[in-house]
């Protein structure tokens, strides 16, 4: 699987790039020898109660035509991003049974 991981208003340094892989290898990693691609988009943004935190993952699975996108907005970044990797896991999961693939 390559990963692409990128960002607005934040820096993604090691400790940022660590906690996203080791939440997309916890929710993604049954999934793991179907992915081609996964790309992380992070950022931290002023929203009407605060700063909030965005995580959008798309990834590319063998035996889908398209890519499963998720995202998801929390006050904190790093929920966010566990929230979204979760999401993620479930909606392939849901695609991949539709197409007929055992998950």
């Amino acid at each position: 699987m390559r990963l692409d991981i990128r960002s607005t208003n934040v820096e993604v340094d090691p400790s940022l790039r660590a906690h996203v892989e080791g939440r997309l290898a916890a929710a993604l990693g049954r999934f793991s020898g179907r992915l081609r691609r996964v790309s992380v988009r992070v950022a931290v943004s002023a929203g009407p109660h605060g700063s909030e935190g965005r995580c959008r993952i798309s990834a590319r699975v063998d035996g889908l035509a398209a890519p499963v996108v998720v995202e998801d907005v929390k006050p904190l970044l790093a929920v966010a991003i566990a929230r979204a990797a979760e999401r993620g896991a479930a909606a392939i999961g849901r695609r991949l049974a539709v197409a007929g693939f055992e998950p």
